[in-house]
């Protein structure tokens, strides 16, 4: 199982970009999500990534519970006034801040307004207080590639075999893991329950050690995300498949209707779940299903990355500058992030402290969003 999984990794981790991947279909509806739980392996216990991939596919969702969603498919910009008030996104002013992380791939993670952190490639990391100033916080390593944040207390996930802790005395302390380990995501629950993913699933109790836990088997694709809201509420995703826990060592295998090949895994709580790839987006209720929704792509674009504020403010990121936005009506809306360079704008992560300070990492820099009012 795990060195299944890891060779599959290797070979489709192609866009690394902190959740991400590639082409559409949509598949029909089908029944609810099937269990395969299954008694775990040893460990206890991360948050988003991905590389490569592709949408939703007819066979995999009569499999398993995913279906089209009825929603009209049009993709408006956020200042489009035929779009109602309740239903459009706050227009956001972004500003590119000076000197900022300009990882193509990797993640951010904060804990609050005075506190983002942002990891990528060749083990680059750097800290903000918010002030708009980034520190060097780099770690002597692989890419980095995914992040959980506590006060003085940071986990950041390595592409491969490699795990760091920063507790807030300038150094980053590489913790054990199996070798020959491939890590895309990391997420916590709490400084004592985390879960790093790749090419297996491996949880720790916050005391160095990183143990492997089976998950049932589904289709040895290469895990790419981890999220959950709490201890007993904790997803991992495949991209076909999407894995539910209650943080007792069984899990319980639901299709997504992704394709294979990359994304990333995000909520707002245990009944409001999306899952992306490439090309597409997936939505859970939290009861088995999910509904693709409708997401209208340019010529060479891709999702890369999901993060919200909460159920009505949902962000994904793609190329072209372009970030895809919903107020949770499974529309999706699209505005540029600097309409003047979005041919060399790629958004690697997103993340903010609420919904009126955000983050966006890209190619050219990371840059921060505040609604226009």
């Amino acid at each position: 199982m795990l060195k299944n999984r890891g060779l599959v990794g290797l070979i489709a981790s192609v866009w690394v970009a902190s959740c991400g991947g590639d082409d559409a279909a949509s598949p029909t509806a089908g029944a609810a999500g099937t269990s395969v739980a299954e008694a775990a392996g040893s460990g206890a216990g991360g948050t988003s990534l991905g590389s490569g991939g592709g949408a939703g596919r007819s066979d995999a969702a009569a499999d398993a519970g995913a279906s089209s969603e009825a929603a009209s498919s049009d993709v408006y910009t956020s200042s489009d006034s035929s779009i109602l008030d309740g239903a459009r996104p706050l227009p956001m002013r972004w500003e590119l801040e000076l000197g900022s992380p300009d990882y193509g791939t990797g993640a951010l993670g904060g804990t609050g307004e005075n506190d983002v952190w942002a990891v990528g490639t060749l083990g680059r990391a750097a800290h903000s207080a918010g002030d708009g100033r980034w520190q060097s916080r780099d770690v002597t390593g692989p890419r980095l590639t995914g992040i959980w944040a506590a006060p003085d207390n940071v986990y950041v996930s390595g592409y491969i075999n490699a795990i760091y802790r920063w507790d807030g005395s300038g150094t980053w302390d590489r913790q054990l893991t199996t070798s020959g380990s491939v890590f895309s995501a990391i997420w916590a629950s709490g400084p004592n329950d985390l879960y790093a993913v790749g090419s297996g699933l491996f949880r720790s109790k916050g005391d160095r050690i990183w143990k492997y836990e089976q998950v049932p088997p589904a289709d040895t694709y290469p895990f790419v995300g981890v999220w959950g809201s709490g201890p007993n509420d904790v997803w991992i995703l495949d991209g076909p498949n999407a894995f539910h826990s209650t943080g007792d060592g069984n899990w319980v295998r639901q299709r997504t209707g992704l394709d294979p090949g990359g994304g990333a895994i995000w909520g707002s709580g245990p009944n409001d779940i999306y899952a992306i790839n490439g090309a597409a987006v997936a939505h859970s209720t939290g009861d088995g299903r999910w509904t693709l929704q409708p997401i209208q792509l340019g010529p060479l674009n891709f999702l890369a990355c999901i993060w919200g504020s909460g159920p009505n403010d949902i962000y994904v990121g793609g190329g072209n500058g372009t970030l895809f936005r919903s107020t949770g009506n499974g529309h999706w809306y699209s505005e540029k992030i600097d309409p003047g360079d979005e041919l060399n704008i790629h958004i690697a992560a997103i993340w903010g402290s609420s919904s009126r300070n955000l983050y966006v990492m890209t190619s050219a820099g990371t840059y921060r969003g505040r609604p226009v009012n």
